[in-house]
């Protein structure tokens, strides 16, 4: 098995954060893919937001998936906003954020700027 190809990784290098990705959710091999495809210094300080309803479904799961990729929950469906508060909570302390692709579509949007702001 050949490890993945990963082009423009050093576009990254010079980024600060905190920064936010999106993952396009192909599958679920994305957050790792991803994380493995980071440099150190943005790899080292990110959480992931994961499918509450999928990742954090029973304690076992879900403390597993916490501690094996600093991931907390995001809620796909339904008016509960605990995902998406966490987050912003993470962005404000500096933390690097990556995210499935529902929830950006749920209230994350880029600002002209670079930051992440919350939809009306």
């Amino acid at each position: 098995m050949h490890p993945p190809h990963v082009e423009g990784r050093e576009s990254l290098e010079s980024l600060s954060g905190p920064v936010v990705f999106v993952a396009n959710h192909a599958s679920h091999l994305d957050t790792p893919l991803i994380l493995g495809a980071l440099p150190r210094p943005i790899a080292s300080r990110r959480a992931v937001g994961a499918a509450a309803d999928y990742f954090f479904t029973s304690t076992m799961t879900g403390m597993s998936t916490a501690l094996l990729f600093n991931a907390f929950p995001v809620q796909r469906s339904g008016t509960r906003r605990r995902g998406r508060s966490v987050a912003l909570s993470l962005l404000d302390e500096g933390w690097n954020v990556l995210l499935p692709g529902c929830a950006w579509k749920r209230g994350f949007r880029p600002c002209p700027s670079g930051c992440t702001a919350r939809t009306p």
